[in-house]
Order: structure tokens, then sequence, then C-alpha cells
């Protein structure tokens, strides 16, 4: 999984010592893949990140789940997930997404930045409407050893058939019997 992490540290005007990082799942897609966006952020004081998420006409947000503010290691941690599909082939920014840290101390807006997502077109042979081709059917030679042993086991059916029959003819006729 290809990863861009872009770390930011904070310190005015929350007075707070932290970092906050973002990483793609990819660096490249086609429009409709399924692309994850993580936020991770670690701040010496108790900080809460806020997302405000644009209603864009190039993507799908398909889920937004920010974790539990947890404290860890001498530092207070979180982690938020955004899933999304983008919609048509092109750079994809991250320019319009918002994120605020909040703190007993104020809140403030943190950048952050993460490079371009490049979502490349499909191909022409992905994208036309004409059907393809099937493959020509090849005339394989099955090996001797898988030719008799077919016929035997076949053979072999139908003498075991043949058999049951028999018995159930023989079983029949004496209970006719008087």
């Amino acid at each position: 999984m290809g990863k861009f992490a872009l770390v930011l540290m904070v310190f005015w005007p929350l007075y707070l010592v932290g970092d906050v990082v973002g990483s793609l799942s990819t660096e490249q897609c086609q429009p409709g893949d399924l692309v994850e966006l993580r936020v991770q952020s670690s701040f010496e004081n108790y900080t809460s990140l806020v997302f405000s998420l644009p209603d864009r006409e190039d993507w799908v947000l398909l889920a937004h789940e920010v974790g539990p503010v947890r404290y860890s290691e001498g530092l207070y941690k979180q982690e938020a997930i955004i899933l999304f599909q983008p919609l048509q082939a092109g750079g994809f920014d991250f320019k319009d997404i918002e994120v605020t840290g909040r703190s007993a101390k104020g809140t403030s807006v943190l950048a952050l930045a993460l490079p371009i997502l490049d979502v490349q077109p499909y191909t022409a042979g992905e994208d036309s409407d004409e059907p393809m081709r099937l493959p020509e059917p090849g005339h394989e030679k099955a090996s001797p050893v898988a030719s008799h042993l077919s016929w035997m086991i076949t053979a072999f059916a139908f003498f075991m058939v043949g058999l049951i029959a028999r018995g159930l003819w023989i079983h029949r006729r004496k209970e006719s019997r008087p």
C-alpha cells in the first residue's frame, strides 16, 4: 500500500505540541476505485479532531469514521478514516477538506496538505461499446492416459449399473414365484 504522508507541527494559537499525519492508500487509481484517506494525530494535550467534508461532484463519500482519543506513551492520539470513490479522471486534490483541532485551550483549523491523487482514465478497450472477441478455441489433445482412464471409468459404471439391474431383476423374479 503506497503512502503519502505530511507531518504538521502545531504550536500556535492553541499552544499545543503535536502532529497530524495524512496518508492515502494508493498513489494512482481509476474512477470508481476505493481510496482510503487515513489521518492520525498525536498531541501533548487532549485534542480531538473534527472534519469538515465538502459535498463534491467528483467523489462519492462512502464512510467517514473518527476514532476516539486515546492516551498512549504520553500523547493523546486519534485516528480518522475517510473512504471514498473518485468519479472522474484527473488530479484529485484535498484542499477543501478542513480539519479542526479542539482542546481545552480553544479551537484551531489545521491545514491538512496531501498530494494530488492521480485518477487515471480507463483504457480504450475498457471503455468501448464493442463487445470483446471470444478467445479462439484451441484443439488440445487429451493425453492417452487420461483417455484410457475415462473409458475405463465409464465401462466400470455401466458394469455396476448392469449388476444392480440384474440383481433387482432376479430378486423380483424370485418374489413373484409362488
